[in-house]
């Protein structure tokens, strides 16, 4: 019987990040209600770092970044620029406020600033969903991090 080679899976490029989440219980006085309202939750993130690996092989608690003008194998050890969008979004009986999405990746910093520039003014448009953009949503922030990407041994 042959045997099966294995295949290694192309490396891709992903965000390492810390997450937590506080806030979001019920208000005072409504523990009893049929419908209670909650404080805001809030989501605290932490952008590390950004690393190149095959998926197979990649650290816990990662993005894999998709939307990448340049390829990643030849920034290694190397600052690139990611645009980051902060927003909330909820409900009538209460809000989570800090999610974020991913934007661009970018090795130049004019192309992030000019992104970050046309979300905050509302003239950004790619002819897709813009989750903060909606009835209980709204945006936050817009915030350039400069990380440095690493390869996964």
């Amino acid at each position: 019987m042959a045997k099966k080679k294995e295949v290694k899976s192309e490396p891709s490029l992903y965000l390492k990040y810390n997450e937590s989440r506080s806030g979001g219980e019920i208000c005072e006085g409504q523990e009893n209600d049929s419908w209670p309202s909650h404080e805001d939750e809030n989501i605290d993130f932490d952008p590390e770092y950004l690393v190149l690996a095959a998926e197979d092989n990649r650290p816990d608690w990662v993005e894999e970044i998709k939307d990448i003008d340049f390829e990643p194998s030849k920034y290694v050890n190397k600052l690139v620029y990611l645009v980051i969008v902060r927003y909330y979004d909820g409900g009538t009986f209460g809000r989570t406020c800090g999610y974020w999405k991913i934007m661009l990746c970018t090795t130049k910093q004019k192309e992030a600033l000019k992104l970050e520039k046309s979300i905050r003014d509302g003239s950004y448009q790619k002819g897709e969903y813009l989750e903060w953009n909606g009835y209980f949503a709204g945006l936050e922030d817009v915030e350039i991090h400069s990380l440095e990407i690493k390869e996964q041994a």
